[in-house]
């Protein structure tokens, strides 16, 4: 496999039906990996080394998840992603886990109070298993031949108690050649489009896509090149985070929800697309 971390769907299939080999479970483990090959070094994007859930030199956490004197937003749990995807805008909301991923949701939160995520790109979409994100190197279409390859220059503590059911949003991480002690890339996250129940216990899962999956599935729909990578740019616009009560967490009408994958599309509809 030339590129360690984009699986092959066909993978993900064979995990399933062959659960006992020890070969398809090394196979499906790499296949997550967030690094083609070593990682890169540390870009401008870099957070200091105390961002909270980082790790110091001897692999230990340097900060604790925020207190209850963090500031108010830092406590709400739901996470508001629009993503614009086939042209349309369209919401993505996630449900964050502080009791089963604590430093990992504050580092998500973090990142999220500076708008590390907004402008970024997916530089993978697998239909019927995974859609993936995060990486700085896709604020740019000129660096795609290094997307999927750099995060924020750090790595977080593995906290692995999560089950990657549908809709279950994980860490990505490089793989155990790299990674032996699971240490979840520091920015990169994934989506569960099915449950993966064989990734238990090797990444670290830290919220649920309570809705707009639908949105993430017509992502994994849409033409990709042989790295899985969207030939066409599928763009997060914003993630915020949000008050319990807020209005934004209130399910959009049916009829809003319905997003046509490109393959499902015609000509003409795709001809009216690249006009609007």
């Amino acid at each position: 496999m030339t590129h360690l971390f984009r699986p092959a769907t066909a993978l993900a299939a064979a995990a399933i039906v062959l659960s006992s080999c020890s070969t398809v479970n090394t196979a499906i483990d790499r296949s997550m990996n967030v690094f083609r090959g070593k990682p890169k070094a540390a870009t401008e994007e870099t957070l200091p080394a105390d961002a909270p859930g980082s790790l110091d030199a001897s692999g230990s956490a340097t900060a604790p998840a925020p207190t209850v004197t963090a500031p108010v937003n830092a406590r709400w749990n739901h996470a508001v992603m629009m993503v614009e995807v086939n042209g349309t805008r369209r919401r993505v909301v996630i449900e964050l886990k502080p009791d089963v991923a604590p430093k990992t949701v504050a580092n998500f939160k973090k990142l999220i109070s500076r708008k590390f995520y907004d402008g970024l790109a997916f530089h993978r979409a697998i239909r019927n298993f995974v859609v993936q994100t995060g990486d700085p190197a896709t604020r740019s279409d000129d660096q795609k031949d290094q997307w999927g390859l750099t995060d924020v220059g750090y790595k977080l503590a593995p906290e692995l108690k999560g089950t990657h059911v549908r809709g279950a949003v994980a860490m990505a991480r490089p793989g155990d050649i790299d990674s032996p002690d699971k240490q979840s890339s520091g920015s990169q996250f994934y989506v569960c489009l099915v449950g993966q129940k064989r990734l238990d216990g090797n990444y670290t899962v830290f919220g649920q896509v309570v809705q707009g999956l639908e949105v993430l599935e017509a992502v994994s729909a849409v033409s990709v090149d042989t790295n899985d990578t969207p030939t066409r740019r599928v763009t997060i616009q914003s993630v915020r985070l949000v008050a319990p009560d807020s209005p934004d967490l209130q399910a959009e009408p049916a009829a809003k929800r319905k997003t046509k994958p490109d393959a499902d599309k015609g000509r003409l509809e795709r001809m009216f697309d690249r006009i609007w």
